[in-house]
């Protein structure tokens, strides 16, 4: 093994202290970042059912910006459990960890709390009972919980409810995928909504229980958003880039365990999806991007983790060096494309 391969291996990829350094330093970015920008004034939409109710909570910069930096160590702790917990990476690494914790530092945006954090999160969780499903053969309370799960998350964030027939798909390549399994999912599905209906109901307020539904149906194929040329630019560049890595992560997985390749592969159709959602929806709802940034996270995490590509390993130092400027010209500057 050449000597930057094992510089490589060695202090990043399996260094115990590599997540301790690595929090350190994402927690000084992001106090940098908040005492230069602070939170952005950028209302989201309300397209869940309780946020908002809670919203009013987090107006406090102070109490925004803590909670946003303690959901990002929570979506950085649900992705390296994912990995630890179903050795989704043959090597050890502590990327899984590191690489969330440095996508949601980079923008002033993910110093906010809301409710897209909240709904990534659940998906996330939603994410151990699918790959307990790996090759079971009776996964009925595993997918409904997954199922309950994700309908959590659509309290919050409707659109997660599409997550439901996609997860439906990975039921399906994780272990097949029946009859009974479906009922169980709908069944979650129907508790935690007869809940919510009923809260809405007591309360007297049935508009407030229809309303989330009708964002369903806010979406235009016609419109183009209206982008300038540099925001265009970068939309393009980071698609580009999006596709390179996963392109790359593809030709090791092929050669992987099974668990790994399903697990990848699905994830891949989830990206897929929630960028066609993001074009469909993305006035509506940005959320897709925190669910595209956490699964993107594990991508890099096995990509980088298990190559021996000198080339690869020089991406590496390239996409951390475009991110730290990335953050730079966000922190320091008004050029920010975004």
């Amino acid at each position: 093994m050449s000597t930057i391969k094992k510089i490589f291996k060695s202090y990043i990829v399996e260094a115990r202290f590599t997540p301790l350094i690595a929090s350190i330093l994402v927690i000084v970015f992001r106090f940098l970042l908040f005492s230069y920008k602070g939170i952005p004034n950028y209302r989201f939409a309300e397209t869940g059912f309780v946020w908002s109710y809670l919203a009013p909570y987090f107006e406090n910069e102070w109490v925004s910006f803590i909670s946003s930096t303690v959901c990002v160590f929570l979506i950085a702790g649900f992705i390296s459990q994912i990995n630890l917990h179903f050795g989704v990476i043959r090597a050890r690494t502590a990327l899984p960890f590191v690489f969330p914790l440095i996508l949601f530092s980079v923008h002033p945006i993910f110093l906010m709390m809301n409710s897209y954090y909240i709904g990534a999160i659940f998906v996330l969780w939603a994410f151990f009972p699918l790959l307990e499903t790996h090759q079971r053969t009776n996964s009925r309370n595993f997918v409904f919980q997954g199922t309950v799960l994700l309908a959590l998350a659509s309290v919050f964030e409707i659109y997660t409810l599409f997550f439901i027939p996609i997860w439906w798909i990975g039921y399906s390549r994780m272990g097949g995928f029946n009859f009974k399994m479906l009922l169980a999912s709908l069944w979650g599905l129907i508790l935690v909504y007869w809940i919510v209906f009923a809260v809405f109901v007591f309360g007297d307020n049935l508009q407030g229980f229809i309303a989330p539904f009708l964002y369903f149906a806010r979406f235009d194929f016609h419109t183009i958003p209206a982008f300038t040329l540099p925001q265009w630019g970068f939309i393009g560049t980071s698609l580009i880039f999006l596709i390179a890595f996963l392109i790359m992560d593809f030709k090791y997985i092929r050669h992987d365990k099974v668990i790994t390749q399903k697990t990848i592969s699905f994830i891949f159709v989830v990206i897929g999806l929630s960028l066609l959602f993001l074009a469909l929806y993305g006035e509506q709802s940005v959320m897709w991007i925190y669910i595209i940034l956490a699964f993107e996270s594990l991508i890099l995490s096995h990509l980088y983790s298990i190559t021996t590509s000198n080339r690869e390993i020089f991406s590496f130092f390239v996409l951390l060096l475009i991110l730290i400027y990335y953050y730079l010209v966000n922190c320091l500057t008004e050029f920010s494309p975004f």
